[in-house]
């Protein structure tokens, strides 16, 4: 039950106000230059190369562009999917290390990755 509170955050209103942040803009129209281009391999911005970040959040949400189409709410949903996918490895771990260690400190490590503030903010600047 707190898990499920914690991660709905991430996904309140994904698509109701437009990109105003830089880096934000970064993982928008990367992805779609990439497929506009037809060129998974050499990420641009503004038609210029961008080979200072790895690729793999930009195939995710390019991945998700050609599912649903290129759209903000599309980009911040396959981020938050991210997010959620970092909870859960992070409780997985804690889980294995209790078993193995008998330990709580990895358990509330997990808890400070899914509910801490900076983790939230990262992924919603626009509240």
């Amino acid at each position: 039950m707190l898990l499920a509170v914690a991660c709905s955050v991430y996904f309140v209103a994904l698509g109701n106000s437009a990109i105003w942040d830089a880096n934000e803009a970064f993982y928008v129209e990367t992805p779609r230059e990439m497929l506009e281009a037809n060129d998974l391999v050499n990420p641009t911005f503004n038609y210029e190369p961008r080979f200072n970040k790895p690729v793999l959040s930009y195939w995710i949400v390019a991945a998700f562009y050609r599912m649903f189409g290129v759209s903000v709410g599309v980009q911040r949903l396959a981020i938050a999917l991210g997010a959620l996918v970092l909870i859960a490895s992070a409780y997985l771990l804690a889980s294995i290390g209790k078993l193995e260690a008998g330990s709580r400190k990895l358990e509330a490590g997990s808890r400070k990755q899914r509910c801490g503030l900076r983790s939230v903010w990262r992924q919603r600047r626009d509240w």
